[in-house]
């Protein structure tokens, strides 16, 4: 699986013409190319979450 394809599902889900102006939506780094083994669904970032990345492919 690739970035794109979890994007695609997700936006798929929730329109992007739905978010807020405010709202920081679609990937804001890394291209959607990139594979995608290892998701972490996350409502803040702090350091805590910063330290478990090394591991990951994508944080939502």
């Amino acid at each position: 699986m690739r970035r794109a394809d979890v994007t695609t599902y997700l936006e798929r889900l929730f329109p992007p013409g739905l978010a807020e102006p405010w709202d920081h939506s679609g990937l804001q780094v890394g291209p959607l190319s990139a594979p995608c083994r290892r998701i972490v669904v996350a409502l803040d970032f702090d350091v805590a979450l910063a330290c478990e990345l090394a591991e990951v492919d994508l944080v939502i």
